[in-house]
């Protein structure tokens, strides 16, 4: 889990809205748990991601990799919403839940 260790705000800037980060943990929750977080399950991730309705893209042509960390490794890392070492260990659903309540809509 993400710590953050002083008092400054930060924003991510990707995803770019933050409500896109729940369908994409979930994707992450569903189908990669468990597995090594390395360049293959990133490029996998990503193409499971463009598969979907949530997801406007189809990720870097040169670095599909790239694209799943840009969309995982920032925000929802950040925001303790993911575990990636030493595997994907994304939040209980409950936790999750509550911190996009407390997060997002209030």
């Amino acid at each position: 889990m993400a710590f953050l260790k002083s008092k400054t705000l930060f924003f991510t800037t990707s995803p770019r809205t933050p409500l896109k980060m729940i369908p994409e943990i979930q994707v992450l929750h569903d189908f990669f748990e468990g597995k090594e977080w390395n360049a293959s399950t990133q490029a996998e991730f990503i193409k499971k991601l463009a598969e979907g309705d949530d997801f406007d893209g189809k990720g870097s042509d040169k670095d599909m990799a790239f694209s799943a960390r840009d969309r995982i490794n920032r925000a929802p890392k950040a925001l303790g919403f993911v575990d990636l070492k030493p595997e994907i260990k994304p939040q209980s659903k409950p936790l999750r839940n509550d911190l996009t309540r407390r997060v997002f809509l209030h």
